[in-house]
């Protein structure tokens, strides 16, 4: 017989003809029988002519060409033969296809082979045959003489198991490739215990009496998908043995099946890809045996039932991927008779998508792994109860140390009242998540805002481990309590608005810290107890009792730190080392602030209580300001790095107190504002503007020197003091704002210009001229003055109604009248 070369690369396999057709060999002519001489064709080595015998095993190669089917109706022995893809064989009943050795592929099954008769492939010492099947083998009668080594299915090859009961034949099966039970009624096949690429339960007449074992073993391996379309009115029970079965892809039950791992056995069922159930039927872990499913890809389940039947029966569901795992559940249930457990094994991610759920009366573990939770359920997406949640479980439920649970719905979602101490916490939710009982971060744990806002809402959260923060943040409101206790550095609080809280602790030991990353207002007791509290770049605003028993501030030029509503506060606030505010504020009515350390402060406001400064531990900045209210005071002046702003903003009457330095150099601008009076009760100097925008400026009987300009829109009262112009010969003062200007005693040393006609002066004691001034309105002289001086008053229209007596021969100085004068009493020396 002449020879053709067949390459096997890999499982891939292929035919290649070396020669092309020799004489001797057979093709198809038409369909019919094989024993039939005129359904051939044979070649002379020249051209295809009508065979006058039917072809066997000892002619050349006979290949059955696409669109042809051939029917075996007697015994027939053949090598050597390839079934094109459209053509098919069939082998009647009660006829044999005998496959024989030819050193090569003996049966090429590109096309499809029905077997009602028998199939036979040689094996055995001596003289094994070769067949590869790329396309369907319908098998309703018996095959011998399969295994490994004779009969293989190439990639996307189908055997369908058409036969009531029989043995699926051992093969060689390519990982695409599919085996089809579908022809069980009162029986199902053998041969399971073997290592298939796909397999199909597809059996809608099954009916064994109500419980069907397949019988699957430890050699069992489905590389592929495993279906099952439908198991008729039967149960079926995967093996009563002690045993474990791999599936590599997906387990897919649709239609109405019904399933059970085991009955009596003790079965493991590992499952590479997803498991789907669909079936409207109930399913089983186990009856009284115990059905293990390790599931290391997705989970969908929308419909039917998957529990324990008997209660003495055992059965779980374990998660052991080692990629992130989806949990879709949109209708099935686990809640039956007996329940499974769940079990989410070491290293996995599982994401419970929506409102899917574990329910049932089983156990719930969750390793050092991850689970994500979708539920968007009021009450909480891990609630103690079985009402709603991601998990529902009425089991024991066991959170590992170091376990993270992640929320990251689509939308708001709520912590519930079942989330456990051991557990880290991750926030990645675009929106929010809230509290709704009080809920802890223990010790050695972790709080990761990834994405979206934790809110703290009407609840506790104690935070003993530690923060982490990417794109998420914290929000507290006017009934959030928040504990932090712990060791060592917690991490950044990143509130998020203007939060609030009602009462805050922080206790942090063991050289801990405890960062501020937002504004905060704590409403009701700040309770200081241990740790570094470091507010850097945020304001902190203690508005009800502050308790410290330890601890300390830490804090920068961009801190701000109020003292304001009412409660009591402690002996002294403790700042590290060089420390910086930007705003100090006290507005605590008959309270005390004192510190233990300098602190600089860019902004001082007495608003009310007292700054308690005895131990000179407050620093003004270079150019800061300090801002006075009427019940606000600081019992000692502060020291000023430079020079500093000075503003009152007083309604009731006050006296100014040691903000007011006498330092001739260190006031730069100062401001009254408020609608009473300001006292001055020393002599003091300003070496920037004067401004009084509202009420009245009394300088009483002190020196006031200005060195800038003086703007007036509201009272002044310098009729009893001194008012001097002392800045240089190049520094111009001007005065702006008031219709009249009252002074007393008025002292000019440097350039004054009043430009507006509409602002008058009146001088009630002595006028000392010793640089220019000149007033565009009007200048009236209502006490006994003596000008005195070498300057130069230019004035435009000068009234007076006392006595004015100059010296002007013996200084040197000019008066000059450019528009009106009225004289009462004018005294020449």
């Amino acid at each position: 017989m002449k020879k053709h070369i067949l390459f096997t690369f890999l499982l891939f396999i292929t035919l290649a003809t070396i020669e092309a057709q020799t004489a001797g060999d057979y093709r198809s002519a038409q369909s019919g029988n094989w024993s039939d001489a005129s359904t051939w064709e044979t070649y002379d080595g020249a051209t295809w002519v009508a065979a006058s015998t039917a072809p066997s095993n000892a002619d050349g190669q006979i290949t059955i060409l696409s669109g042809d089917i051939i029917d075996v109706a007697s015994n027939i022995n053949t090598d050597e033969t390839i079934v094109e893809t459209g053509a098919q064989i069939t082998i009647l009943t009660g006829n044999t296809l005998s496959i024989r050795r030819s050193g090569f592929t003996d049966l090429l099954l590109e096309g499809t082979l029905l077997n009602q008769g028998s199939l036979s492939i040689a094996s055995g010492f001596g003289g094994s045959a070769q067949v590869i099947v790329n396309g369907t083998l319908n098998n309703q009668g018996t095959i011998s003489g399969a295994s490994i080594n004779t009969l293989t299915f190439g990639a996307n090859s189908i055997y369908d198991h058409q036969v009531n009961n029989g043995v699926i034949p051992t093969a060689n099966w390519n990982i695409s490739s599919t085996c089809i039970v579908s022809g069980s009624s009162t029986a199902g096949p053998t041969g399971l215990s073997q290592s298939f690429g796909n397999l199909t339960w597809n059996t809608p007449s099954l009916n064994t009496g109500g419980l069907y074992d397949v019988g699957m073993t430890s050699a069992t391996e489905i590389r592929g998908e495993f279906l099952i379309e439908s198991t008729g009115i039967d149960l079926l029970v995967l093996s009563d043995a002690s045993t474990t079965i791999l599936v590599s892809g997906n387990l897919t039950i649709t239609g109405s099946s019904v399933v059970a791992l085991t009955n009596t056995g003790n079965i493991i069922l590992d499952i590479d890809g997803d498991f789907n159930y669909s079936s409207t039927q109930n399913s089983y872990f186990s009856n009284v045996g115990t059905g293990d499913i390790n599931l290391a890809g997705n989970l969908t389940f929308t419909s039917g039932n998957l529990s324990i039947f008997d209660p003495s029966g055992n059965g779980s569901l374990i998660f052991d991927g080692t990629s992130t795992q989806s949990v879709n559940i949109t209708g099935g249930s686990f809640d039956g008779t007996n329940d499974p457990d769940f079990v989410i094994s070491a290293g996995s991610d599982i994401s419970m998508l929506n409102e899917s759920a574990f329910n049932g009366s089983g156990d719930f573990t969750l390793n050092v792994a991850t689970l994500r939770l979708g539920s968007t359920n009021a009450s909480g997406a891990l609630q103690a109860g079985t009402a709603g949640g991601n998990i529902r479980t009425s089991g024991t439920r066991t959170y590992a140390a170091g376990s993270l649970i992640v929320y990251d719905g689509a939308s708001s979602q709520v912590i519930g009242n079942g989330f456990p101490t051991d557990s880290n916490l991750e926030i990645d939710n675009p929106t929010d998540v809230s509290l709704n009982a009080t809920t802890t971060i223990g010790g050695n744990r972790m709080l990761s805002l990834t994405n979206g806002i934790l809110d703290i809402g009407p609840n506790t959260l104690f935070i003993n481990g530690n923060v982490e923060t990417t794109n998420g943040f914290l929000r507290g409101g006017a009934t959030s309590n928040l504990i932090i206790g712990g060791t060592g550095a917690l991490g950044t609080i990143p509130f998020i608005e203007t939060s609030q809280l009602n009462n805050f602790t922080v206790n942090r030991t063991s050289s801990g810290s405890v960062t501020l990353g937002g504004d905060l207002t704590v409403l009701g007791t700040f309770d200081q107890l241990a740790g570094n509290f470091v507010i850097n770049d945020a304001s902190f605003n203690i508005n009800g009792d502050y308790t410290r028993t330890g601890g300390t501030f830490f804090s920068n030029a961009n801190t701000d730190l109020r003292i304001t509503g009412a409660g009591s506060l402690p002996a002294e606030l403790a700042f590290g080392t060089d420390q910086s505010l930007n705003t100090l504020t006290m507005s605590r009515d008959g309270a005390t602030l004192a510190t233990n350390a300098s602190i600089t402060i860019d902004t001082l406001n007495l608003y009310a209580g007292i700054v308690d400064n005895s131990a000179a531990t407050y620093n003004i900045s270079d150019q800061g300001y300090i801002e006075r209210w009427e019940n606000g005071s600081i019992t000692t002046a502060p020291l000023f790095d430079g020079v500093y702003n000075l503003i009152y903003n007083n309604s009731l009457d006050i006296v100014t107190g040691p903000e007011l330095t006498g330092n001739a150099l260190a006031l730069n601008d100062l401001t009254k504002q408020g609608s009473a009076r300001l006292s001055t009760n020393k002599t003091f100097s300003v070496n920037g503007n004067l401004e009084i925008t509202n009420g009245i400026f009394d300088i009483t009987t002190n020196y006031a020197r200005l060195r800038g300009d003086l703007i007036i829109t509201a009272g002044t009262d310098f009729i009893d003091g001194v008012f001097e112009f002392a800045g240089g010969d190049a520094e111009l003062s001007t005065v702006t704002g008031q219709a009249v200007v009252n002074f007393g005693q008025l002292n000019v040393y440097s350039p004054v210009d009043i430009p507006s006609n509409d602002t008058d002066i009146t001088i009630a004691g002595n006028f000392e001229v010793n640089n220019t001034i000149t007033v565009a309105g009007t200048t009236t002289f209502t006490g006994t003055t003596l000008m005195s001086g070498p300057g130069t008053a230019a004035l435009n229209r000068l009234e007076i109604t006392g006595s004015l007596s100059a010296i002007p021969e013996a200084d040197g100085g000019e008066l000059q009248v450019a528009g009106t004068l009225s004289i009462v009493v004018l005294l020449i020396h």
